[in-house]
């Protein structure tokens, strides 16, 4: 009874002193709007949280206005609750940089992160990096480093992602204590056992994994923290997947998914809990049961739009269901949802990719070689054998240097040769003497030159025809779909081609794509994957091979450019 007569007081005098605030400060309040209304969730500390700030507010008290919102926006993590109580901290600061505007910016990123926003995820770690640095919070540089290494993980840089985890689990162990009563010291070791533990287990370090998923599972049962324990149990459930014990995995990854499904925030994880029991149940033989998960999986990525790559092959066996049942709709319903998805996952990798490398790898790696230089100095390593192994590196690097920019801007040469010859043949398309080129392979070959001029004017058919895009041609089965013989087929494509049979299809590939990516943009936004099996090959691999044969760069820096071009 005491209790609610209190909750009742805080309600009422924060509500009093929050309306006489309105009054007299209407342009942070439209920063704040709606954000002092306390939630079910948490209600005794967030009114707490909002009186103390009415407070601060009141005696004009900077210092204490700022500690109310980075509490009120711990207590409304993950919500966008919490990026608007972020937002009035970077507001009340102003252009002054302290330790609350650090928290700020790391806040808005781990939302964005959880909210599958991976490159304002990135942003704000990247703001937050930078201001810590500038302000010397070493505990806040190692939290800022792990959310990096997790964006790493994600993007499949594993290696260098354990790196990082390792250091912030030594910075844990050595700065604080942990297993005693403070929860912020146990949820930041609970964190780095998780990230380094996911790390193994996509690194296929099953054994690594099951060691550190293992500690993590006894240390979060210890704290009583559900939370922890779910995501190692989920993740347990995972490498019982890739260990192929199916069943174990089913029972786990539905512990998982029970506790998880009691927290909205947590629908990508639950999502992830349904692909790897479908996935499991196929390995079961039990296709049929499968389905409904991955239909689940499906519903929940319509909601909040969380990919990776995981997830979306899910859409494989909801493909491969509807073709079964020859549900047509159900086909392309699903082969677009895929497309949309997997342009989306493609467009936050390389933002990622490209964002990581510029703004935080070579930053560090720059911070590392200025502390090696340092050292160097202040212990007078510069002598003898140590001189000349320091010149040799210099001299290797501006060779590497030299050879980036070499190739750089011969590929940027490549690049405006292919658009230029594109362009000259658009303005005067290439003509061929048949009847002469027939009269040549008819010579070089010892074929009549009726035989030569029907294979060559089929030839002509099939490439204009675009068949070429279908997969697995050999010389024997489109010498039968010209209605030939694969041995003159050969001879013909030799000596009026310059080339064999399967660098001539090849070509006539490239050059559709070469054609194709200039003049649709929509098809640049696919993946090379994608691009690769619209033009007829098999694999990425031997696409990005065959066009770096014929045009002297990969089809990954052609596409770039022409997007960069705007062609």
């Amino acid at each position: 009874m005491i209790r609610i007569i209190y909750l009742a007081l805080v309600l009422l005098l924060s509500q009093q002193i929050w309306c006489q605030d309105l009054t007299q400060e209407k342009s942070s309040a439209e920063i704040e709007k709606g954000i002092h209304t306390p939630t079910k969730s948490n209600s005794l500390e967030k009114l707490n949280a909002i009186v103390n700030l009415n407070k601060a507010k009141k005696n004009n008290n900077t210092l204490n206005i700022l500690e109310a919102y980075k509490n009120l926006a711990e207590l409304s993590y993950p919500t966008q609750l919490c990026v608007q109580y972020a937002d009035s901290i970077l507001y009340v600061s102003g252009k002054k940089i302290n330790k609350y505007v650090v928290i700020a910016h790391i806040k808005k990123g781990a939302v964005f992160y959880e909210q599958g926003n991976y490159p304002k995820a990135l942003d704000e770690y990247l703001i937050a990096l930078k201001y810590a640095n500038k302000i010397n919070v070493t505990d806040k540089t190692q939290v800022l480093k792990f959310n990096i290494a997790l964006l790493k993980n994600d993007m499949g840089e594993r290696k260098e992602a354990q790196a990082i985890f390792k250091k912030y689990l030594n910075h844990i162990k050595n700065n604080y204590t942990t297993g005693n009563d403070n929860d912020d010291n146990d949820d930041n070791y609970n964190k780095g056992l998780y990230g380094l533990a996911d790390s193994y287990l996509y690194d296929n370090k099953l054994d690594s994994a099951e060691i550190i998923l293992k500690e993590g599972l006894s240390f979060s049962l210890s704290k009583n923290d559900s939370a922890y324990y779910s995501f190692f149990i989920l993740n347990s459930g995972i490498n019982n997947y890739f260990k192929k014990d199916y069943q174990l995995a089913i029972d786990n990854l539905k512990t998982a998914k029970e506790i998880l499904r009691k927290d909205k925030h947590e629908s990508t994880r639950v999502a992830l809990c349904n692909y790897y029991i479908g996935k499991s149940l196929v390995n079961l033989n039990a296709n049929d049961e499968s389905l409904s998960y991955f239909l689940s999986v499906d519903s929940i990525l319509n909601i909040n739009k969380d990919v990776s790559s995981e997830l979306l092959d899910s859409y494989k066996y909801l493909i491969a269901d509807s073709k079964q049942k020859g549900d047509l709709k159900g086909q392309i319903k699903y082969i677009n949802t895929l497309i949309k998805y997997d342009s989306i996952l493609d467009t936050n990798y390389k933002y990622l990719k490209n964002t990581i490398n510029k703004e935080y790898d070579t930053p560090e790696l720059i911070l590392e070689k200025e502390i090696l230089i340092s050292k160097l100095e202040k212990e007078n390593y510069f002598s003898g054998i140590k001189v000349f192994v320091l010149g040799i590196f210099l001299v290797l690097l501006s060779l590497v240097l030299v050879l980036i920019i070499r190739r750089s801007t011969l590929n940027k040469k490549r690049f405006n040769e292919i658009i230029k010859e594109l362009q000259e043949n658009k303005e005067k398309p290439k003509t061929i003497n048949i009847k002469k080129v027939t009269t040549a392979a008819s010579t070089g070959t010892g074929l009549s030159e009726t035989i030569v001029e029907q294979i060559l004017k089929s030839l002509e058919k099939f490439e204009t025809s675009e068949k070429f895009t279908k997969k697995n041609y050999t010389l024997t089965s489109l010498a039968k779909l010209l209605n030939t013989n694969s041995a003159y087929l050969s001879k013909v494509i030799n000596a009026t081609k310059q080339t064999n049979f399967s660098h001539y299809l090849n070509n006539i590939r490239i050059e559709y794509a070469i054609k194709k990516l200039t003049t649709d943009k929509r098809f640049r936004l696919f993946t090379i994957k994608a691009i690769a099996e619209g033009s007829g090959f098999n694999t990425a691999q031997s696409f990005s091979v065959a066009f770096k044969n014929k045009t002297g760069i990969y089809p990954s820096y052609f596409i770039k450019k022409l997007s960069n071009e705007d062609l």
